[in-house]
């Protein structure tokens, strides 16, 4: 096309030379603009022919469970030792290898628990491993993807097969190829080649995740999975959240929601302490609390920045806090909250706030809202195990022990919500009672340790003496 426009113009490489210089430039900027359209037509196909290859080999991205395995609950028969020694991969103190979750539930628990202890050598024959999902795989994404159209793009799927708004194809790749190394240096010494692996996923999203190389390296009998999500399809439309279904897993995955956090627990000891002169054991349930009903939310979408507070996927936490303001507006012997106390966003996941804890102690009645798609986070354990009555919009994967109407309240429309609160504002005993439950389910059942042992060894092993003589389970550590 260029040889015969320059032919029959008598243009040169340059319309600097052209008799009619504006409309040799033109026609030059035409050209340049074809070729920059042929180039990035070339490009785009060779991308999206590797995309399309990459997710053809990536059997384990898919959104159902393929592994067969039917009939029983979650139970590893592993012959295992005591202290069992765990191995976690990737985690690194030193050089901030790891994230918020592994930290305070894998990391905590393990060392938590008089039945498990952390090791660092990979080669122990004696350990089982856990690999954390949620770190270590988008290392190269993640400081581009604060970016707002990378976080589009990644979200999308775009530059690469996603489950929960990172890049996550390589984690199965990446974990086997340390356990490939392993097994490398093991069978220098005439070690075993085959271990129980322990996949955690403590991810936001329900997409299930599958590693099938790692169950054929390692025996499919050697290979569990703990998941945080269980529910799809949630979704808020309207005025409120379609609920959605959980996923039927096999045997092979656990439950495995988020817990109480142990610096929450240390937190709410020392305000106790401070600001009561009482005890974690001590009925805090019963403490006089200033506040009617909270909910720890802003009314107005009033931040926006990407780094301070995330509001997507919140339409029902912040039609919550409206339905509480009117509450407050309409009866005004009703003392509502609606916002935050102390830190949020990212810098509340890396620590606690007295405040934050203070505002909970102060509040009788505690809605906690789950977020648009998926259910279970921090706040829910936070509300109960400072003796408020929690209520809650309806969680299909409720965490074990608690029980709708005994020790949690849940809530299914707007309506519904505000009979609740004015039905257990004027039946303080019954309040009381369900907060009083909701806090013994929450401290003794739903620690770091419980989670790690109930993952480990299919069942809690730590349990309180039956002969009353410790506070516990009202204790910041296990022993």
């Amino acid at each position: 096309m260029r040889k015969i426009l320059q032919k029959r113009l008598s243009l040169s490489s340059s319309p600097r030379s052209n008799s009619d210089p504006s409309f040799a430039k033109i026609l030059w900027q035409a050209l340049q603009v074809q070729r920059t359209q042929k180039i990035a037509l070339f490009a785009g196909s060779l991308f999206l022919i590797a995309h399309f290859l990459m997710q053809q080999q990536c059997t384990w991205c898919t959104s159902q469970p393929l592994v067969v395995r039917e009939g029983g609950p979650y139970h590893p028969s592993i012959p295992l030792h005591n202290p069992q020694p765990v191995y976690l991969w990737p985690f690194d103190l030193q050089n901030k290898a790891y994230n918020t979750e592994i930290i305070q539930v894998a990391y905590n628990g393990i060392l938590e628990s008089p039945s498990l202890t952390l090791t660092e050598d990979r080669n122990d024959v004696h350990a089982v491993w856990i690999g954390d999902t949620g770190h270590g795989y988008w290392y190269g994404w993640y400081p581009w993807a604060r970016n707002h159209v990378l976080q589009f793009l990644l979200r999308l799927g775009v530059l690469g097969k996603h489950a929960w708004g990172y890049d996550r194809t390589p984690w199965c790749d990446e974990f086997l190829r340390e356990i490939r190394s392993s097994q490398r240096e093991r069978q220098k010494y005439g070690y075993p080649l085959q271990w129980p692996i322990y996949i955690l996923d403590l991810t936001d999203f329900s997409t299930v995740l599958r590693c099938p190389a790692i169950e054929q390296a390692m025996g499919m009998e050697r290979v569990f999975y703990g998941k945080r999500s269980i529910v799809q399809g949630r979704v808020f439309h309207q005025q409120w959240t379609h609920f959605g279904h959980k996923i039927d897993l096999p045997s092979s995955y656990l439950h495995t929601p988020l817990i109480v956090r142990t610096d929450t627990v240390q937190s709410l000891q020392d305000v106790l302490f401070d600001q009561y002169n009482q005890t974690l054991a001590s009925p805090i349930e019963q403490l006089p609390r200033s506040i009617d009903v909270a909910h720890f939310w802003t009314a107005a979408p009033v931040y926006t920045s990407y780094k301070t507070l995330k509001r997507s996927r919140s339409n029902l936490r912040n039609r919550v806090s409206g339905i509480i303001t009117e509450l407050g507006d309409e009866y005004p012997h009703i003392q509502s909250f609606v916002g935050f106390a102390g830190s949020h966003g990212s810098q509340g996941r890396y620590g606690v706030a007295s405040a934050y804890i203070e505002a909970l102690l102060d509040a009788k009645i505690v809605v906690v809202t789950q977020t648009d798609r998926w259910e279970d986070h921090y706040r829910l354990y936070e509300a109960l195990v400072t003796g408020s009555m929690v209520i809650t919009d309806r969680m299909l994967s409720l965490p074990r022990g608690l029980v709708n109407g005994t020790s949690v309240i849940e809530c299914t429309s707007r309506d519904d919500l505000r009979s609740q609160i004015l039905y257990y504002l004027s039946h303080p005993e019954e309040r009381l009672a369900i907060a009083r439950q909701g806090r013994y389910v929450a401290m003794s059942q739903h620690r770091s340790w419980h989670r790690m042992e109930e993952l480990i060894f299919g069942e809690i092993r730590t349990h309180c003496a039956h002969d009353n003589s410790t506070d516990c389970p009202f204790v910041v550590h296990a022993s």
